[in-house]
């Protein structure tokens, strides 16, 4: 069928512009059944009087029949599945009775034992005649049932997350938040919905969420992730580790936030008493370290003074006879040093042998208790 031979218009336009009527009826039910067969729409009729029903061979394939197939009234019903039999009588009684319209969906089970879908609809075109479509809905009703589960599990995964999840429309406001989320800033979720998300957000974190968010919405970033801090209901400071994506519709118009936060104020405070930990034992530090130079600053202030007072003391106690015949006994206050010279060598050459004896035995009597020698000596404390 060519393009230019369907109209989009009344009657009389299509009568005037096209082929003759008969021609154009007959091309027009032409269109019409070849529309019903890619819908897989077929059509019936019921005599109620008789209890017989003509159907088109696309209503045959929807119960499962060839077109070729015969299917009288009574294996029209029996197809039906028992549970939606009453549903079925009761809509053909008041549609022939009443002359109301019938609409029903009801199972209808297969020769092969699949149970499929369709939508009965009619009404009535005579006394005792009712006419209608039959809709194979097996396909639409999967697709729905998909739909139900992936919402369903969506709906789930939502509001039993770990984490706080919410919807934020483009204009900042909570459009959907569970309850993780509204426990984390103390709201219910009544009091959250609608609400702005710049009130709940701390001051000084505000400007960089704003620009993050005009950066997602613009599509210069596909998400972003940020620590950012929230004000409670209560009034106490909440961090979370927000991240934000943007849902788009399919021709690409954004619709709204997604944004995922999770409670991270304890590890903030334990990062922060960490710091501060740290802080205060740099601080000990740094005022034992002053308090140690302090301290050997003064000790060695205390050494200097105490060699500056005992050197003196020492010049007088400790004295150091001359060579060559020092053997006086010298005592100083309380104390006695007694200092023994040997000769000089200048004369230890003409020295006679009594001499040089009566020096040797003083020396082997005197050697244990001699002290270190001197430029002018050996020195021997004795008390």
């Amino acid at each position: 069928m060519k393009h230019d031979e369907i109209a989009y218009t009344d009657k009389s336009s299509v009568v005037n512009r096209g082929p003759s009527e008969p021609d154009l009826s007959a091309r027009v039910d032409e269109v019409f059944s070849d529309s019903l067969l890619a819908a897989h729409i077929g059509m019936w009729e019921f005599d109620a009087a008789n209890e017989e029903i003509k159907c088109s061979a696309q209503c045959k394939e929807n119960f499962g029949r060839k077109a070729s197939d015969e299917l009288n009234f009574r294996q029209w019903v029996d197809a039906i599945d028992p549970d939606d039999r009453d549903g079925l009588h009761s809509a053909l009684f008041n549609a022939v009775n009443n002359a109301g319209d019938l609409e029903l969906e009801c199972r209808v089970n297969w020769p092969d034992g699949s149970t499929h879908c369709i939508l009965l609809r009619g009404g009535k075109v005579g006394p005792q005649t009712l006419a209608g479509i039959s809709a194979e809905l097996t396909s639409h009703k999967h697709a729905q049932e998909a739909a139900r589960e992936s919402e369903d599990r969506f709906r789930i995964n939502f509001e039993q997350a770990a984490v706080g999840m919410a919807h934020v429309g483009l204009d900042g406001r909570f459009l959907r938040i569970n309850q993780k989320f509204c426990d984390i800033l103390g709201f219910t979720r009544e009091e959250m919905i609608g609400r702005d998300f710049r009130v709940i957000t701390h001051p000084d974190d505000l400007e960089k969420n704003l620009r993050d968010v005009d950066n997602l919405r613009d599509g210069m970033i596909d998400r972003f992730f940020t620590e950012k801090r929230y004000v409670r209901k209560d009034g106490r400071i909440v961090w979370v580790n927000l991240t934000s994506s943007l849902a788009r519709s399919r021709d690409g118009r954004p619709e709204y936030f997604i944004s995922v936060a999770e409670d991270i104020t304890t590890r903030k405070q334990m990062e922060q008493a960490l710091v501060e930990s740290h802080a205060q034992l740099e601080a000990q530090v740094e005022e034992r370290t002053a308090a140690l130079r302090s301290l050997s600053a003064r000790l060695l202030q205390m050494q200097d003074e105490e060699r500056r007072r005992i050197a003196p003391d020492h010049g007088r106690r400790l004295r150091v006879f001359p060579a060559p015949r020092a053997r006086r006994v010298s005592a100083s206050a309380g104390h006695r040093s007694i200092v023994a010279q040997p000769a000089h060598p200048r004369e230890e050459c003409p020295a006679s042998v009594p001499r040089i004896k009566r020096r040797y035995n003083n020396r082997r009597r005197l050697g244990p208790w001699l002290g270190p020698r001197t430029g002018r000596g050996h020195v021997l404390p004795l008390g």
